[in-house]
């Protein structure tokens, strides 16, 4: 058997990427590694990776993600740091720390949904990193996807536990008035399209709706891209799914038209866009 095929999943944060690594990791062809976001392309500054070691400082304390338990747990993170401090040059740590995990499996994967604010420069040096790489992109209705990632980040805040819905809907403001917005970045899928298109060939490169993974028809396409043999996938579950909240009109007709050309970006390259985005597109 030949070197794995090295996959990347990148996406905007609430798209789906939680999902697919678990499936992926589930697949008895993959060796995913145990952490799901390694951020290894967007730590190039001693900031970044200041912080995504204190991220997974935090997974061993908080998580126990792949199954993971006791010491084993403190080693696997303890690699992932290794791999991320060691030397860049040529990204052979990266690569070993990943194709050391693939023994016999087909397919090794890094989902890293920030990713997707990565520069076209840096697609194509990823591109070019093993005999076969696969990106999969998952995007999700804009307004749909920014209102989920907002609860997401609600949550997080203590006045949450009583005023759930004011908090959720003062963030939401806030971000609707600045259109620089993290939030935002997040989910350019303009911008990410054009860089993939620009530095990956298309025959490496799948972009999936979020409204439309959780089908059989969508995870045969997945294995097929990736060279896998089929595998049913759970559908019974969603990760990171928060409480339910409904977005008021006057907030959806502003993210409609802060979105708009993201929306029609998407439209101008696909024939077919989900039911959820037509109906937010009447408003655009």
């Amino acid at each position: 058997m030949g070197q794995a095929t090295l996959m990347y999943g990148i996406g905007a944060t609430k798209a789906g990427t939680s999902w697919l690594y678990r499936y992926l990791a589930s697949h008895p062809e993959c060796a995913m590694p145990p952490v799901k976001e390694l951020h290894y392309f967007n730590t190039d500054t001693p900031e970044a990776l200041e912080l995504q070691m204190d991220r997974l400082a935090r997974h061993a304390v908080t998580t126990d993600e792949g199954g993971i338990v006791g010491g084993r747990r403190y080693r696997v993170l303890e690699e992932a740091s290794e791999m991320l401090t060691a030397p860049r040059d040529g990204d052979a740590a990266y690569l070993e720390y990943l194709m050391g995990q693939a023994a016999q499996a087909r397919l090794v994967g890094d989902i890293t949904p920030a990713y997707s604010m990565l520069p076209a420069k840096t697609f194509e040096r990823m591109s070019k990193l093993a005999q076969t790489t696969r990106f999969i992109y998952l995007i999700r209705d804009p307004v749909a996807r920014l209102w989920s990632n907002v609860r997401m980040v609600a949550l997080r805040k203590e006045k949450a536990k009583t005023d759930y819905a004011g908090v959720s809907n003062r963030i939401m403001d806030r971000t609707l008035r600045k259109s620089d917005h993290r939030a935002l970045k997040r989910s350019n899928y303009k911008a990410t399209l054009e860089a993939l298109e620009a530095a990956v060939p298309a025959a490496s490169r799948l972009v999936l709706f979020f409204e439309e993974l959780f089908t059989e028809k969508t995870v045969r396409r997945i294995c097929d891209f990736l060279g896998l043999s089929y595998v049913p996938g759970d559908f019974s579950f969603r990760v990171n799914e928060g409480p339910a909240l409904a977005l008021d009109d006057d907030r959806r007709a502003s993210a409609q038209q802060l979105l708009r050309d993201q929306y029609e970006a998407v439209a101008q390259r696909f024939g077919h866009l989900p039911e959820a985005w037509q109906r937010n597109m009447v408003g655009v």
